[in-house]
């Protein structure tokens, strides 16, 4: 395994241009797809000092992704553990309402034997 790609470009202004993207800084957003449009194929996007930077070298790129590849399958896990999280929030949406429900019957046995 290669050792990890060091970059002295400061983290908050990496951006790799690929269709799963998943790092970015909103302010940038706007550059990045100006940047999709008119630039063909992946590349890696920075701000340094103010000025907007490109590198296409397929090396570096390479060696980018190496680097990412972690952060990609960490951000893959939490994918599955969101969708897992959106099932149990449903079911206990349901529990809620049926509680409500519930509550709201025996409330009215009461009002009847009172």
């Amino acid at each position: 395994m290669r050792p990890p790609f060091r970059h002295p470009i400061p983290h908050s202004c990496r951006r790799v241009a690929r269709p799963k993207c998943r790092s970015s800084n909103s302010g940038d957003w706007k550059d990045i797809e100006a940047a999709k449009r008119k630039i063909p194929g992946d590349f890696l996007w920075f701000r340094q000092g103010g000025k907007a930077y490109v590198v296409q070298d397929a090396g570096v790129l390479a060696k980018v992704i190496d680097a990412w590849a972690p952060v990609d399958r960490l951000g893959d896990e939490m994918d599955g553990y969101r969708r897992e999280m959106d099932q149990h929030g449903k079911v206990m949406e349901a529990l809620g309402r049926d509680m409500e429900h519930a509550a709201g019957n025996i409330d009215r046995k009461q009002d009847r034997g009172a």
